[in-house]
């Protein structure tokens, strides 16, 4: 079964994102019947309308974590989603770490839970179903006290967001998986900042050995260095084939 990635927005960094510079909004997967936004973060609610979406056209929303950049339209997003489909009471689910739902960090507001039908919390090596898109959780990721997860869609598609570069945890995504996708925030690296640099990628690859990588989520520098002229250092180091996604794209595999 093919399915369909549609890149909402490739900005990635405060900059590039809030100066709007690139759009943002994470990205959706189309799997058969069952459409999932994932990580929808600024303009998402509008910049989808661009790549022919509506909110109600959506059967699951995913955080990999709690950032701004990556849930600030969740509510948003839920709540149109529940008011488009009220003539055929769609069923609709929201999957994210613990903290989206709970304490001072939450994200996803009380009254906008109640409205979703079934809500999952991700954990280490837990596995979820929902219509025809199966995710899998993968360990436990260090991204600036934020908890974050890495995901797997149908044993077709992983996603590394963002994180800091950390081969034990590398180490836990699938071999030779078709395509991983990776938050590839900056050109260069920066130790104290947990968000993958284009050497860090490369690595990656190394290790993953994916058919196709990636790489999305651009700061002002990699945007700068030219996301397709970085794909290509990677594809070239690697082997493995790379693209750079821009806003609007859309990649079968």
């Amino acid at each position: 079964m093919s399915i369909d990635i549609y890149f909402v927005g490739t900005a990635g960094g405060r900059v590039s994102t809030f100066k709007y510079i690139r759009k943002s909004g994470g990205f959706i997967i189309k799997a058969k019947n069952t459409t999932a936004h994932i990580d929808p973060g600024p303009g998402a609610f509008l910049n989808i309308l661009s790549l022919g979406f509506k909110p109600w056209d959506m059967d699951m929303f995913l955080l990999s974590h709690i950032h701004l950049d990556h849930s600030s339209d969740i509510n948003a997003m839920i709540e149109s989603a529940k008011v488009g489909s009220k003539e055929t009471n769609k069923p609709i689910a929201i999957g994210a770490p613990e903290d989206a739902f709970v304490g001072s960090t939450k994200v996803i507001l009380d009254f906008i839970l109640k409205k979703v039908d079934k809500h999952f919390i991700f954990k280490e090596s837990i596995s979820y179903t929902w219509k025809d898109i199966n995710i899998d959780i993968l360990k436990k990721h260090t991204h600036h006290g934020a908890i974050t997860y890495g995901i797997v869609f149908n044993q077709k598609i992983a996603y590394h967001p963002c994180a800091k570069f950390e081969p034990s945890i590398v180490e836990h995504y699938p071999k030779h998986i078709d395509t991983l996708i990776l938050n590839t925030t900056f050109y260069r690296s920066r130790p104290n900042i947990d968000h993958l640099c284009k050497d860090d990628v490369i690595e990656i690859l190394n290790i993953v050995k994916p058919k196709t990588a990636i790489i999305t989520h651009f700061a002002s520098d990699m945007l700068e260095a030219g996301p397709e002229n970085v794909a290509k250092e990677i594809e070239d180091k690697t082997n493995v084939k790379t693209i750079a996604a821009y806003d609007g794209a859309k990649i079968v595999v």
